[in-house]
């Protein structure tokens, strides 16, 4: 939306989980193994026969165990008890931890850096990704800057972020943006109201004379460039100030000679008729004669409303009224 100087110038007012009975990491169970049994395919010994024999009572849990597991051989075996022992390292670590990793600034000045196994176990107990595009945001809508998701998923994954708590804080960002953005047009609108009551005192009886330009000399600079948006007039009243910003306006009407004739503004709208300051000054004559008893309250009445208009918008009066 526009500020109010310019209505006033226009005239108005993140995994799958793992099946049943199938632990993350570990081989497939070996084909024609029976769970829970510790056998082997018919007819193929398993290869944990010499450690746990069948016909040893107290081996039957353990041997029930890897027959569930189908380790096809040691080497499975030894690389699943591996990364089971690292994760579970990794997890100690983790719970062993008081706080987000950082780094620590000496009394010196020297900095110590986080250990990084400490930053691997929170990382890893967190849920953090592996890589930032695996948050997988979204930009909003309409957005102007798509990229944006990229960027902020890099600053997301450099801190440490979980991606379950990703998508919530870029949508907080971007509601925090949004409301930052309508406090500050809020600002600006008082800021300009403020400065047109200002003008109004300054500019005096001219006041109604220099908006009525000041339109017709934004109309024509839209028509020159192509037309100005909301943003772009709000953009440069902010730069200018809105003092600046209407003056400029009004001076580039009344010290333009294609916008004394009819239709050169852009918009089509008829010039002046006997110049702004003969219609003040008949308005202040009118208001004179009022006070002073010499016109009834029926004729104020109907001139007033319409001289009034007409030093507002700064146009000629309608066919037919002299």
């Amino acid at each position: 939306m526009s500020t109010p100087a310019s209505q006033a110038l226009s005239g108005a007012t993140p995994g799958t989980a793992a099946p049943a009975g199938v632990t993350p990491g570990a081989p497939a169970p070996t084909p024609g193994a029976v769970p829970g049994s510790g056998a082997a395919p018919a007819n193929q010994p398993a290869f944990y026969d010499p450690w746990l024999p069948a016909t040893e009572p107290t081996a039957k849990e353990a041997r029930e165990w890897l027959g569930a597991k189908g380790f096809k051989d040691p080497v499975a075996l030894v690389t699943s008890y591996r990364e089971t022992e690292r994760t579970a390292n990794e997890l100690r670590a983790a719970a062993n931890l008081k706080g987000y990793p950082t780094d620590k600034v000496n009394p010196d000045g020297t900095v110590v850096k986080a250990d990084e196994n400490a930053m691997k176990a929170w990382r890893a107990s967190m849920g953090v990704p592996a890589q930032p595009a695996d948050y997988k945001l979204e930009a909003p809508a309409n957005s102007p800057y798509p990229q944006f998701t990229g960027y902020l998923s890099e600053v997301l994954h450099e801190a440490g972020v979980p991606a379950a708590m990703a998508p919530k804080l870029a949508a907080g960002y971007e509601k925090a943006v949004a409301r930052l953005e309508t406090e500050l047009r809020a600002q600006e609108d008082a800021q300009s109201t403020a400065a047109l009551e200002q003008l109004k005192q300054e500019w005096g009886a001219n006041y109604q004379e220099r908006v009525a330009l000041g339109a017709r000399g934004k109309a024509w600079l839209a028509n020159q460039v192509g037309g100005l948006n909301d943003v772009q007039l709000r953009t440069l009243e902010a730069v200018l100030g809105t003092p600046k910003f209407m003056t400029a306006m009004w001076k580039l009407a009344a010290g333009n000679a294609e916008l004394k004739f009819a239709g050169n503004d852009g918009g089509g709208a008829p010039s002046f008729a006997g110049g702004g300051e003969a219609l003040q000054a008949e308005y202040q004559q009118l208001q004179a004669d009022r006070a002073a008893g010499k016109i009834s309250t029926d004729e104020y009445r109907k001139r007033e409303p319409e001289l009034a208009a007409r030093i507002a918008a700064g146009f000629a009066p309608p066919p037919g009224v002299q």
